[in-house]
């Protein structure tokens, strides 16, 4: 299908009409007395809305933003350049910033009133729908409470940017996994929330999956550890987080040694676990608890695939491939003959391994789903070890199959088997 947005007449005459796209759904005008106009299709449309609440954003952003309403398709860069122009165009270039060669842009004024009106007729009521995720009454993530009309941003920083990049990529990746479920129904939305006057802790950014809503906090290597525990103790004093899950990604903290699991990340999770919270005899991650949140903590390089791999084995588990003889013989699975595997769909352990182990007698192994890397992790596999030491020679740890680097230093290591599928 023929792409391109401008639709040009040089003279009112009746015999000329304008022929959008098959898909169109919408179009806005950019000259109406030289009758030059942008023509929208649904995807498109609910980009525009989601780089508005994105404030500004480049080029890796609109991309992958794209990509998660339309896994299959690439965005055109002859659409996109032709939506670029000067206070008349839905984008305009932001000339203050530029990081490395990407140039920044945002959404100019005019067009995201035209927008936001557009997007509340009618006709257009499954959009208002998908948006009920941050538009409510006092909801901190709205368009009003964050000022989202679009206009030239005042300032962009790297940190943000890096955040929005992040959570664009994140969205693209659980696209990408769950190429079965429509973007309707994963309906993913984003907030970067700025209002500070209704609650002590703001989150970097807010990814909703259904309306589910995942926090973000990115570090970038430029805070010390009490300062990140400062951000931890709002996730359980504040009501506001009961239930919820955050994401601790540590980015730009250079290569480790051996290729371990990273020091500074280990060093934080660590002291979630130990650090006793104030005068109590609790820790921050007993707090957590009972707050029920979940805490998830991993160095950038691999955050993209984690956050997407938690989210889906929280809230979409059926869509995790299942464990095959093949893939557990193979690459990143387990060093013994496999002769069964049985899915166990209500017990603590996901799968039982039948092996031939190495005294060449049969043994089960049983295999527990595991995220990379939840606080608690280190208290979980303790407790997992006191209680089926006697039981089973091996607990097989399954990680998700991205994790290629950067792994996770297990006690009892002749207990605890990593497996990577």
């Amino acid at each position: 299908m023929n792409e391109n947005i401008f639709f040009n007449v040089s003279s009112i005459d009746e015999n000329i009409k304008l022929t959008p796209p098959q898909d169109s759904i919408a179009y806005y005008p950019i000259s109406q007395q030289k009758m030059q106009y942008i023509f929208f299709n649904k995807k498109q449309l609910l980009l525009m809305y989601h780089l508005l609440r994105f404030s500004y954003f480049d080029r890796e952003i609109i991309k992958n933003i794209y990509h998660s309403l339309e896994p299959n398709r690439i965005l055109q860069s002859s659409w996109l350049q032709s939506c670029i122009g000067n206070r008349s165009y839905p984008i305009s270039i932001y000339p203050e910033f530029k990081d490395g060669r990407k140039k920044i842009y945002y959404l100019n004024k005019k067009f995201a009133k035209w927008l936001l009106d557009t997007l509340t007729l009618p006709k257009f009521s499954e959009f208002y729908e998908m948006a009920k995720s941050t538009e409510y009454d006092f909801s901190l993530y709205s368009i009003k409470s964050n000022n989202l009309y679009g206009g030239k941003p005042r300032t962009v920083n790297i940190h943000d940017l890096k955040t929005r990049r992040l959570c664009a990529s994140i969205a693209k990746e659980i696209s990408q996994r769950l190429s079965g479920i429509s973007f309707e129904s994963l309906n993913i939305q984003y907030s970067f929330p700025t209002n500070r006057k209704v609650i002590t802790l703001l989150p970097d950014a807010v990814i909703f999956i259904n309306g589910v809503p995942f926090y973000i906090e990115y570090d970038r290597n430029t805070e010390l550890h009490f300062q990140l525990l400062g951000k931890v103790i709002g996730y359980f004093t504040e009501s506001y987080y009961k239930n919820g899950t955050v994401f601790f990604v540590f980015d730009e903290l250079g290569k480790p040694l051996r290729n371990e699991f990273h020091r500074r990340v280990k060093t934080f999770l660590s002291k979630v676990e130990t650090t006793f919270y104030q005068d109590t005899n609790k820790t921050y991650y007993d707090m957590l608890e009972e707050n029920n949140v979940t805490l998830v903590a991993n160095p950038a390089e691999f955050s993209v695939s984690q956050i997407a791999h938690h989210i889906i084995k929280t809230f979409y588990e059926e869509h995790i491939p299942k464990l095959t003889i093949d893939k557990v013989s193979g690459l990143g699975g387990l060093p013994f003959e496999i002769l069964e595997i049985t899915e166990n769909h209500n017990s603590f352990f996901h799968y039982e391994v039948k092996v031939m182990d190495d005294s060449y007698e049969e043994s089960l192994i049983p295999v527990l789903e595991v995220s990379y890397i939840t606080a608690g992790f280190a208290l979980q596999l303790e407790q997992i070890y006191q209680e089926y030491n006697a039981q089973y020679k091996h607990v097989a740890l399954r990680f998700d199959r991205a994790i290629n680097a950067q792994f996770y230093p297990l006690p009892h290591q002749n207990f605890f088997i990593p497996i990577f599928i």
